[in-house]
């Protein structure tokens, strides 16, 4: 019998919410402010216009997005280099129980809720999907590769499994 995951919480938007960022929670604060859009400073948290307030769905899906996008890139760019991978797109998506695929044409997609897990998990989920340039299946030459790539990604792998699911939705 397959055990049923619980389901993700969903993310709450009220002034003083805790969203998460590369593996840490950080609180959002409603300002009177009037700038359009989600800001993030480490040393305040997210802050976000009051009027903004019903839109905050949208406006974090484009900051983890932008994010993501970021973060996915430099990292393939200097794996891609350092292996010689080659890389045809880099695309963020939407996907809520795929951290990220590889196409034939080596077209790399990563899920803009990656900007929630940890740099170390993030960086799994980039070499994972780059191991796949070279090898595209789940073969044993594939988990070697990949053990090549990052030696450890065991370890993040386990993060993921264990704590992919209890992240918030929104």
């Amino acid at each position: 019998m397959t055990k049923v995951a619980p389901p993700a919480q969903n993310q709450r938007f009220e002034d003083g919410s805790l969203i998460w960022l590369a593996g840490k929670q950080y609180p959002l604060r409603l300002t009177k402010k009037e700038a359009k859009g989600l800001v993030f400073r480490e040393s305040v948290g997210f802050e976000l216009s009051a009027r903004e307030q019903k839109f905050a769905a949208e406006r974090l899906t484009a900051f983890y997005r932008e994010h993501t996008r970021q973060a996915v890139s430099k990292l393939a760019a200097r794996y891609a280099k350092q292996w010689g991978l080659q890389i045809n797109e880099i695309r963020v998506t939407s996907a809520k129980r795929r951290w990220g695929s590889c196409s034939r044409r080596n077209t790399l997609n990563f899920s803009l809720r990656l900007a929630m897990v940890p740099p170390e998990a993030l960086e799994y989920v980039v070499a994972h999907e780059l191991a796949h340039t070279r090898h595209h299946n789940h073969s044993s030459a594939f988990w070697a590769f990949l053990g090549q790539i990052l030696p450890d990604y065991e370890t993040q792998r386990r993060w993921l499994r264990q704590n992919g699911l209890k992240l918030p939705d929104f």
